[in-house]
């Protein structure tokens, strides 16, 4: 439930997002594509040629159809309204009673996102109705799960217009996009499990919601058109793809993985960082921890290394490790050669760094399992990619889920530790977003907008 005691300023922040819009118009590609495709074909033509030939999504389909043709004036209302909403949705998990501050603070979070995350799947009309929306609707619907699994309560679902509602978008959303549709089944599922571990009553309504979810995602996961773009993706983007072994494809997965996440999602994972540090230093309890010095020497080496650029293309210099045969190599290591040591050393650096951040931030918050979940979906949302012949040619769009995931970690962190005590915070909290949308605007309105930044 939202404090009243500043609910105008939701209009208000409404009113800044929707500005923020007008300056995207339709883009060179899908967006003029799809804005002709009404003229040619009744909606139903359309949907079950996409579903049949190219596309699973079909919520978003439909809304593509329906918007680009004549309707981006519509597309701007509804966007920020969904911006918002996703952040209502993101905060309302966590906890029942939320604030206007709070909501403030996660949709700034959003603003943690790389620029080219943001411009292709949260600004650009076809990505936003790709990403955004399924996210957003996929969100709003785990809250009733939410409620009954960190909080026993229902109360979301005793009202029947309530529950119409959530089964609607948790539905929409699972045939909306194939990420997000994974991730919400399997944290309902896992819900399920986790009621019947603790003994208690399994919600009706609540099992009504999930096989319409699953429903969702099977129908996303069994459709014809599947196998066609397969075909034809892999004629265009990789032409060896069918090729290569399951060894070929972890090995260029976690390629890419490695400089997806620690360099285009670094600003998400620092911050993460800093949230999950900030408890420790202020408990006796847990500051004398190891790992805990441990992760804050590494953490510093990342900050300086960031501010100097000194040492910048050893840490981050994940293609390096192509030039070799690792298996032939690996012994290499320790007969001496330095080519190869630096280029395994940031996998080595990264995945420890990582491991002791995930540790940490598990361990002194009281939600232990949710957040090894979350951690968990967030690498599946990665690995998905592995096995697509798109993982080159997609472009940063597919980071939009796994992005939302660790804004939904970061805001759990900081509502949990109760580090919002003040305007000031957020103020500090709001610098990089401010800077990071203003640099965003400024080359839209520099060059005319484009999501591929």
């Amino acid at each position: 439930m939202i404090s009243l005691k500043r609910i105008w300023a939701f209009p208000l922040l409404y009113f800044f997002v929707y500005l923020y819009h007008l300056v995207v118009t339709k883009y060179q590609g899908d967006d003029i594509i799809f804005s002709k495709v009404s003229n040619d074909m009744t909606i139903t033509q359309w949907l079950y040629t996409r579903y049949m030939e190219w596309s699973s999504r079909i919520f978003s389909d439909a809304m593509v159809y329906f918007i680009l043709g004549e309707r981006v004036w519509l597309w701007r209302i509804i966007n920020p309204l969904l911006l918002i909403f996703l952040a209502i949705a993101i905060v309302r998990i966590w906890k029942r009673n939320f604030s206007f501050l709070e909501v403030l603070v996660a949709l700034m979070l959003i603003g943690f996102f790389a620029q080219n995350v943001l411009s292709s799947g949260i600004f650009w009309i076809t990505g936003s109705i790709n990403y955004l929306w399924p996210i957003a609707f996929g969100m709003l619907a785990m809250i009733p799960y939410a409620d009954k699994v960190f909080r026993d309560e229902s109360e979301s679902l005793n009202n029947n217009f309530l529950f119409s509602l959530f089964l609607i978008i948790g539905f929409l959303a699972s045939i909306g996009n194939e990420q997000v549709s994974l991730c919400i089944s399997c944290f309902a599922i896992l819900s399920h499990f986790a009621l019947y571990w603790r003994h208690q009553k399994q919600n009706k309504k609540l099992i009504i919601m999930t096989i319409c979810m699953v429903i969702g995602t099977s129908l996303m996961l069994l459709a014809p058109g599947n196998k066609e773009r397969w075909i034809q993706e892999v004629a265009y983007w990789f032409p060896e793809f069918e090729d290569l072994s399951l060894k070929d494809h972890l090995y260029l997965g976690t390629v890419w993985a490695f400089e997806k996440v620690f360099y285009d999602m670094k600003y998400l994972v620092m911050l993460l960082s800093v949230i999950t540090l900030i408890p420790y230093f202020q408990s006796k309890q847990f500051r004398n921890n190891r790992i805990l010095k441990v992760f804050a020497i590494f953490f510093m080496l990342i900050v300086l290394v960031n501010i100097s650029e000194i040492g910048k293309e050893l840490l981050y210099n994940f293609k390096a490790i192509k030039s070799f045969d690792f298996s032939a190599n690996l012994l290499a290591i320790f007969t001496g050669n330095a080519s190869f040591v630096s280029a395994v050393f940031p996998y080595a650096f990264w995945t420890a760094f990582s491991l002791m951040l995930g540790y940490l931030t598990i361990k002194n918050s009281q939600y232990k399992l949710f957040i090894l979940i979350s951690l968990l979906a967030f690498t599946a949302t990665l690995m998905v990619m592995f096995f697509s012949p798109t993982i080159y040619g997609s472009g940063n769009r597919v980071l939009t889920v796994g992005s939302t995931i660790l804004v939904l970690l970061i805001t759990g962190k900081i509502l949990e530790n109760n580090l919002i005590q003040s305007w000031f915070y957020v103020f500090l909290l709001a610098c990089f977003p401010i800077i990071n949308l203003s640099q965003m605007l400024y080359k839209w309105l520099q060059n005319g907008f484009n999501p591929f930044l």
